[in-house]
């Protein structure tokens, strides 16, 4: 593992960027890896994000010689950053994922207490080793192009077009249903003109 080349300016990562809020945002799909070379990588065209979850095996190689100790502190951040502790949604989702099998795939419950990320912290400056992953990681979070209604609903990030758009689909909605309400009446009272009843 070497230091990342890339220059970067001031750039923070934002708070809203988790694991949960990608996987909702973004549509990728979270690999839990046991290979810590694959963190943070993007596989199968870009679909799914690959997660190093030992949280617990990174802590005790913190004193260890085999991985310099910035590198495995700097592995922490990112899962910090990735699994806020006192994050609602990533915690019940976190949850989740831990009662679900994933093949032979056991998740490190250490991703729970991550520790937290003060707001210095996720400036790109301190990220020397995941620099590149994580900047393609936030680009892919910055710029999503939501599939699924779903993802609309959850990406409240701009809430003046998320209020617009969810608006508009009303006004449309009420449109047809009124449309389609109008139709029927009109439908009835020709038929009623052509058959009236007697008494």
């Amino acid at each position: 593992f070497k230091e990342s080349s890339t220059n970067t300016e001031k750039i923070k990562f934002d708070a809203d960027m988790t694991a949960f809020n990608i996987k909702c945002f973004t549509g990728l799909k979270i690999q839990w890896t046991d290979n810590l070379a694959n963190h943070l990588q993007l596989i199968d065209n870009e679909a799914k994000l690959c997660i190093f979850h030992h949280v617990t095996f990174l802590k005790w190689q913190i004193k260890s010689p085999i991985f310099p100790s910035e590198f495995i502190k700097e592995t922490l951040q990112t899962l910090a950053l990735l699994f806020p502790r006192y994050g609602r949604n990533t915690q019940k989702w976190l949850h989740s994922e831990f009662s679900s099998t994933h093949g032979l795939i056991y998740i490190d419950c250490g991703l729970l207490n991550c520790d937290s990320v003060m707001p210095n912290d996720r400036a790109v400056e301190k990220f020397k080793f995941w620099r590149d992953e994580l900047l393609t990681m936030n680009e892919k979070f910055d710029e999503p192009r939501p599939i699924s209604v779903l993802q609309l609903w959850h990406d409240r990030r701009k809430k003046l077009q998320w209020f617009a758009f969810w608006i508009a689909v009303l006004v449309l909605v009420l449109t047809i249903f009124f449309g389609l309400v109008q139709s029927i009446e009109g439908t009835l009272q020709v038929y009623k003109a052509y058959y009236p009843t007697s008494n």
